[in-house]
């Protein structure tokens, strides 16, 4: 069995379906949203925050590795770039609907309608093949006479 710091520094068990983990990670962060739309003791939302916050990391490493073992090395850049831009450019859209909705339907209801379209979202992109089929690649092994002409 692996102790928690061999799973950390990557000696645990290596996950097979990258993306299929990397968006089961994100459904982590759903009950956190959740927590705070109800009336939760403090430590509560704090396990659930502390879970959440896992789900986001698990979810960044499983993409990453994605996006470098799927994407050719001299588009790497260019890609992540795109994906930067998908990531973060809604955001402010979402910060300044975000106060007019709460004002007119509640914070709790606002919350808890994040949440479920969180929920929704990330169940449609289960529904791709791809993500859930897409395969870790096996690393490839150098022999001794190709690291000889390396150095």
């Amino acid at each position: 069995m692996h102790s928690e710091l061999d799973l950390i520094a990557g000696i645990g068990p290596r996950r097979r379906r990258l993306l299929l983990t990397a968006t089961l990670s994100f459904l982590l962060t759903i009950p956190f949203l959740l927590a705070l739309a109800g009336p939760l003791p403090f430590p509560a939302v704090i396990a659930l925050a502390a879970m959440a916050g896992l789900g986001i990391e698990i979810f960044g490493i499983m993409w990453d590795t994605t996006m470098q073992q799927e994407i050719p090395q001299d588009r790497l850049s260019r890609v992540y770039s795109y994906d930067a831009l998908g990531s973060f450019a809604l955001i402010p859209l979402g910060l300044a609907l975000a106060g007019p909705l709460a004002e007119a339907i509640g914070t709790r209801a606002t919350l808890v309608g994040a949440g479920l379209l969180c929920l929704g979202a990330t169940l449609l992109v289960l529904l791709v093949p791809e993500v859930r089929d897409l395969r870790r690649h096996e690393p490839i092994e150098l022999r001794e006479s190709v690291l000889e002409g390396v150095a």
